[in-house]
Formats: C-alpha cells, structure tokens, sequence
C-alpha cells in the first residue's frame, strides 16, 4: 500500500477512533521491525505514529501507550548501537524514536515508562560494572548500548510537568531514577569517553533540576572532592563545575551548598588556571568572575573569620570589598590578558602584579590574596611563548621580597623547589648583561642566589632548610638539564650560608646529579659546577647525621682533572675545612681519633678477601678512602709517624699495611691473589691522588714505598701472567696491572733495582704473542693472556728513558727474536 493512501486511511480512522488509528500503524511497523533487518523504510511511518500520538495524546489510552513503548519503541532502541555504529540513518532513527516516546508522555501515563526506566538502568548498570561503552554480544543481550540509554534518558528528563516542574516520571519512578543518578555519577568519575561524559552530565544536570537537588547537588559535590583527591585532574572537574554553576553558583545564591567556602573548590580553579588546555583556563576564570560578581552583588562574607596570616585560598568580606573588588579585577585582568600572545598587548598590565604582591604582604593587616595565586601568575607568564615575558615573569620570581610576601610561610616553598626551576631551563635566559665584562654573572644566575638565600631565611629552622634544599637536589638528580642552567643552579646552592642541613640522601642526590648530569656536560662546565657542589658539602653537610664514608664517598665522585686535586685552592678549601670541622666538631665520628680508627680499619676492610671471591675494582670506594686519608694528612688530623709504644694509627701504618701484602707476596705462595689485586688498586689510588708534588713529604712516603715492593709486584705480575688471567672477568685485574706497571715504572728511578725483574717479564711477554702452538686455532685463555702481554709491553716500552739503555738494547734484542719467530710461524701456517 501506498504511504499516501495509508496516511489518508489513518487520518480518517483518527476521527472515529484515535486507539485503533495508532494500533493499527503500530501493527505494521512490527511487522516491518520482524521481516526486514537491514534499511527499514520506518521513518514515514514512525512520523506518521508520532504524528497520531501528538494529535491528541489525552485521548490516547494506557494500554496503547504500553503497546508504543514496548512492541515498538524498547525493540527499536535495542537493535541501534551508536557506540560502534554511528551511521546517519542510525542517528536519524534514534532521534525519531525519541520523538515517539515524547510524545507518549503524560502525567496519567507514568506507569507505562516504568519498564523503559528499568532498561536504562539495567544498561547503566552493565557498563559501569565493565566500565566500557561497548559490551560484548552476551552482556549486550537484553540491554541498550550505553549511547543510546544515555540521549534516551536525556530525551525523558527533558520532559518537565508543568505543574510541579519535575520530570514526569519523578513521582512514579523515583527511587529508580536516583539509582540512576548514581549509575550517571559513576560513568563521569571512571569513563574516559566524550561523548558518554556530556550526555551523563547534561542527564545529572536535568535530574538536579528537580525539587530534591539539594541531595543531588550533596552527592555530586562529594564526587569532585573524590575525584580531586584521587588524581588531582582539573580539566574534567572545571566542566563539571561549569556545567552546574547554575546550582552551585545561582545569582540569588539559594544553594544550600556553598561550596565557595571550600578550598577544595579553590584548588581546582587554581590547578585549572595551570593547565596546558586553554579551555580548562577560561572556565576556571569564568568561575572566579562568577563568585566575584555574585559575592559583590549580594554584599556576601566568604571566608572572613581567620586570623593573622592564616589566609584562605578565597575570602570575602563587605568591609573590604573595595580592595578585594580591586585585586580580583587585577588578577582576572592579567590571566585573560596573558592568553594573547602580543607582548605588546601584554606589557601595560604586568605593572599590575606588584598590586598583587602587596595585596598578599605580610606587611598589612589583613592580606587580600592568597600567595598562591601570585604562583598562578608566575606559572602563566613563564610559560608564555614571548621569551621577553618568560625573562621578565622570571626575574620578578627571582627577585621576590620574601620577608615581606608570605611566599613561603603559605606553603609555596614547593614551587621554588621544583617546579619554577623545570620552567627555567631556557639558557636564553642567561645572556651576560649587555657592556658587562667577560666573566659577569647574569641577572638570572645572579637571581637564583637571591632566591635562594631569601628563602634559606624565610624557613627559619634547618630542619625546614634541610627538606626544601634536598627537594632542590632531587629535582636536579631526577630530571635533565642543560648545563648552563645547571651550573647556575648549583653556584645558587653553594651561596646558602652556612648550615649544617644536608642528610645522606642530599648527598646521594648529589653523586647522582654528578654521574648523570654533570659528566655530560663541557669542561668549563663541568669544573665550576663540580667547584659549587664541592663547597655545597663543605657548607651545608649534616655531620650529625653523616658519617665520614658517606662524606667520603660523595667527595669520591669529583674528578681530581676538573678541580679537586692536591695543590689546588678547591682542595685547600677542604684540607682547612675538616681541620676545623675535627677540631671544633662535638659529634665524635668527626673527632681526630675516631677519624683515624675509621681510617685504619677502611685500610683493613679493603684489604679483607675470601679465598675463592673473583677480583672486580671498586674504583668509588678505594678513591673515597684515599681521598679522605690524604685530606686527614694533609690537615694534620692523621699523624705521619707516632712514638713508639703509642697505640694509635698514623699514616706508615696505614701504607705499610698496604705494601706489606704485596711484600709478602714471595713468601706467602697460597695467599689469595684477590688479596694482592686489592692492595694494588689501592696503592695504586693512593699514588694518584697524592699528585705530582715533589718536595710534599706523603708523595715521597708513596714513591719510596713503591719501589720497596716494585720487585714482588713485577713477581705478583709475572704470576698473574703465567696462571691467572685465562677468562673475561680477568680483563679488569689486567687493566688495574697494566696502569699500575705505568705510573710504578715512571716514578722509580734506580734501574738496577729491576733490570732483571723486567727482563724476564717481558721475556714471559714475548714468549706468548710469539707461542706458535695455536695452529689456526683461537682460545679464549691464550688471547686473554696475548691482551695482558701486549698491555704490558706497551707499559714497560712507554717508561723507558734514556738512562735505561741495557734494558733498551735487551728489549730491542727480544723483540727482534719475536720478530723472526712470527715470520717463521707465517711461512709454517702457509
């Protein structure tokens, strides 16, 4: 049949009989709901229905209305899933199902829409216990796709009884639609979905409009303050807000939930104002403005009771209106101004921040502002992408009166320690002054020192201090910086008085800033910023709490090529420091005694090996323990030689114990060669700490030490050679022997003393690269063995001087047999 003549039939039906008009329409779109399952032609006929319904609808009985709702509409809803499959004719056949319910609607019917709410509610409750928009087929089966539940109960809490200005379904179904609420909550708390997250709101926002929104509004409010403290996210939040200020915020300002007084409600702003998304801003400033011209226009008191400098994130009070009217006005003026990217459209205003600054000085009797939002400003102009505002928003930071702006006391210390130094990493920022001469500090290098000792002063206790310049170091150990920066940062640090703030795990950040950050960087660089952090422990170290190995071990991992080397003014500065530090220090670890026991038995715990434990060297800890030896040396602390009959440790002691282990080597076959290899590094470590200083007494203690035992080392080196470096793990110990050969052979100067000693290791040398036994043949222990051999014969070839000339012609005389011998070796293999 035609659809002309069906419409013509059916309008002369409706004037006898509205019921059986819409039954009989409905009757055929079941059939066409049964038959067809792909591009039902509905759409005429379903305008048709609605048309019907709408003509009359107080006509239309309740038994046909169910039939509407349950033969046509609930199974046309199930069949739409618009989460996966959102074509037009989709969306076009869920908007004119709407248009069918909403036409069923009346007050009389109510009970009819039960079993379409109990739908919604059952879907809502199965994607949220999933927490998805899409379900799969067995889960799906039954229930609406969340897409579709969430405009259709849109659709219906649109729909208002003009007599009481509820929803309709709100007397009947009342408890249903609070669990339905509840579901709606649930899906904008745990779903990430955009479309799924506007419809809930617009849907909670349409139930809140009824008479019980106080409990609503209860319930939704507690959902920000959870959701707030579980990720502190504000962007989503500030929707939220915006999306019910007419609530929250009504201009008659009847809510009985006043959230304004909330700090909660202020950190959400604040955080909104700090996010990268320009949306997030402007509806954060839009709820500032909102408060300010309702707390204006109705002489409210927010928040005014509080006393000294105790200040809320927002107060309000009539009495101040005029100052407080002012400074919000300045505020909200610069945020929206700063949105522009025109510095010159910018620069009129930024005077207006010192308006701020005094609102928020402790200096009056009732600060305006919360120091925060001077943190907020500060955040927004740093990251400007004009890089004269970020210079200029910088300087106004770095130059900050904290004794008279409450900064710190309010709690912000954390923003100085971490956050507004990742913000000034531009080493655009660092340009030296222009006409100034070369060497000049720039303004912002010269701004952090400032800041820093402001802030020093303003913490008031060490135990304060020591927490916010830790902070600053595990900012520094934690991320990565430019150099420049950098550098700058750590001269700021070692310009903080004097004070005893800095714990063990300070001075771990400390090695970690050096080993990550300051390696990297260029010479110059690298040796001021190593100078700084040198006297930053030198100033700031707890000895308290930090013992002389922790002190020693982060001194450890300052290069003695970039500054910290004997004869130098840096290590002066530490040779003049522990002497003071022993002689005045109350904490006895730091007494000279203790000092030296300590020393002692290091010497002794080095030196401390199981028979059948592998060598590995352990370069930080043998250099921690020379440095510091050398340093109690070189302070006096440590006595070079003691009467005889006195029982305390001195400096021969110490390196006798040392030496002797390799002395006693010739005489001890079975003693553990892990031992030796240790006492080796160190007196290897030993000799390049003490530096080249010829006439200082210790560098002359160590050389003539060495060339008390060069012979058993040479013995010790041979044995090595012959039986013990066969594997991978050996390459270490071949390292430390070769090097250790090196500078023992430079400094010895009586080649009589080891003629022949080096002779028949070089011959043991020569004999192995010359070893024809191989074949073509390539084993692991004979190269490990040809690695060592070659390693020492560049050692021994690179001391000789001019007055070893017997051992200059011997070796030339070997190396020409070897010659011979692989040339020979070759034509064999040929």
């Amino acid at each position: 049949m035609e659809s002309s003549q069906l419409l013509r039939q059916l309008k002369e039906l409706t004037l006898l009989d509205l019921d059986k008009a819409v039954l009989q329409e409905s009757e055929y779109i079941r059939d066409v709901i049964k038959i067809t399952s792909e591009n039902r032609p509905l759409q005429e006929h379903l305008n048709i229905l609605t048309s019907l319904v709408s003509s009359n609808k107080t006509a239309l009985s309740e038994n046909t209305c169910t039939v509407i709702l349950q033969q046509i509409c609930i199974p046309l809803l199930k069949s739409i899933h618009l989460s996966y499959d959102s074509r037009k004719e989709n969306v076009a056949e869920l908007g004119q199902t709407n248009k069918l319910i909403t036409s069923c609607i009346t007050t009389e019917n109510e009970v009819s829409f039960k079993p379409l709410i109990d739908l919604c509610l059952q879907s809502l409750k199965n994607h949220v216990k999933v927490k998805s928009c899409t379900l799969d087929s067995q889960t799906l089966e039954g229930v609406l796709d969340l897409q579709v539940c969430l405009d259709v109960l849109l659709n219906l809490t649109q729909r208002k009884d003009h007599a009481t200005g509820n929803i309709y379904m709100m007397k009947s179904c009342k408890d249903t639609i609070k669990d339905i609420f509840d579901n709606l909550l649930c899906i904008l708390s745990d779903f990430q979905n955009q479309t799924a997250l506007s419809l809930s709101l617009r849907c909670a926002s349409n139930i809140i409009k009824n008479e019980d929104r106080k409990d609503y509004l209860h319930t939704f409010w507690q959902l920000i303050i959870k959701m707030w403290k579980t990720n502190k996210e504000a962007d989503i939040l500030n929707i939220y807000l915006c999306g019910l200020s007419n609530f929250f915020f009504p201009i008659d300002n009847s809510c009985n939930i006043n959230i304004r007084n909330e700090q909660v409600f202020w950190e959400i702003v604040q955080k909104g104002l700090n996010s990268e998304n320009p949306l997030s801003r402007k509806q954060s400033v839009y709820l500032i403005k909102r408060n300010i011209d309702i707390c204006e226009k109705l002489k409210l008191d927010v928040n005014s009771n509080f006393n000294g400098h105790d200040v809320p994130l927002f107060w309000w009070s009539t009495d101040k209106e005029k100052n407080l009217v002012k400074v919000w006005e300045d505020l909200v003026m610069l945020l929206e101004t700063m949105e522009d990217r025109q510095i010159h459209v910018i620069k009129p205003l930024l005077p207006r921040l010192q308006t701020m600054i005094k609102a928020a000085s402790s200096e009056t009797e009732k600060p305006v502002l919360h120091t925060s939002w001077l943190c907020t400003i500060f955040r927004r102009g740093i990251a400007h992408e004009s890089i004269a505002l970020v210079k200029w928003m910088t300087e106004q930071v770095l130059y900050l009166d904290l004794d008279t702006c409450p900064i710190i006391e309010q709690g912000e210390h954390k923003y100085f320690a971490s956050e507004f130094l990742h913000s000034i990493q531009d080493q655009r920022l660092y340009p030296r002054p222009k006409k100034s001469a070369r060497g000049t500090i720039p303004i912002c290098g010269a701004g952090l020192i400032h800041l820093f000792q402001s802030c020093w002063k303003a913490l008031k206790t060490d135990e304060k201090r020591g927490q916010f310049y830790g902070s600053i170091l595990e900012t520094l150990s934690t991320s990565n910086w430019g150099p420049v920066p950098l550098m700058f940062i750590c001269q700021a640090i070692s310009c903080v008085p004097q004070s005893q703030i800095l714990n063990k795990q300070a001075l771990l950040f400390i090695r970690k800033i050096l080993t990550t950050q300051v390696t990297n960087s260029g010479v110059f660089l690298r040796g001021a910023a190593q100078s700084f952090f040198v006297r930053t422990l030198l100033s700031l170290t707890n000895l308290s709490v930090v013992p002389p190995k922790d002190f020693a071990a982060a001194l450890s991992i300052f290069e003695s090529e970039d500054g910290l080397a004997r004869g130098t003014t840096l290590w002066t500065e530490c040779v003049n420091w522990l002497k003071v530090i022993c002689k005045e220090q109350n904490n006895e670890e730091w007494s000279p005694t203790s000092l030296n026991q300590y020393l002692m038995t290091a010497t002794n715990s080095l030196l401390q090996v199981s028979q059948e434990s592998d060598f590995s060297l352990n370069e930080t800890e043998v250099t921690s323990f020379s440095r510091l030896l050398i340093l109690a040396v070189d302070s006096g602390v440590l006595p070079y030689t003691v009467e005889p009959g006195i029982q305390e440790p001195c400096l021969i002691e110490i390196v006798n114990t040392v030496t002797g282990v390799i002395l006693s080597i010739p005489n001890h076959p079975y003693m553990s060669h892990h031992k030796a290899e240790k006492a080796v590094e160190v007196l290897v470590s030993l000799l390049k700490e003490s530096g080249q200083l010829e006439e200082d007494r210790f560098c002359q203690l160590i050389r003539k030490s060495i060339s008390d035992c060069l012979d058993s080392f040479l013995l010790f080196t041979s044995q090595m050679l012959l039986e013990k470096w066969t594997q991978i793990s050996s390459v270490q110990s071949i390292e430390l022997f070769v090097n250790g050969l090196t500078q023992f052979l430079q400094i010895t100067c009586h080649t009589q003393q080891f003629d022949q000693p080096i002779l028949k290791l070089v011959n043991s040398c020569i004999q192995i690269l010359a070893d024809p036994s191989l074949g073509g043949k390539v084993e692991m222990d004979t190269q490990i063995k040809k690695l060592a051999s070659m390693g020492i014969l560049s050692s021994v070839t690179s001391s000789l001087t001019d007055r070893q000339q017997s051992i200059q012609r011997r070796f030339f005389h070997l190396f020409m047999t070897l010659t011979a011998q692989l040339r020979l070796t070759n034509l064999l293999l040929i």
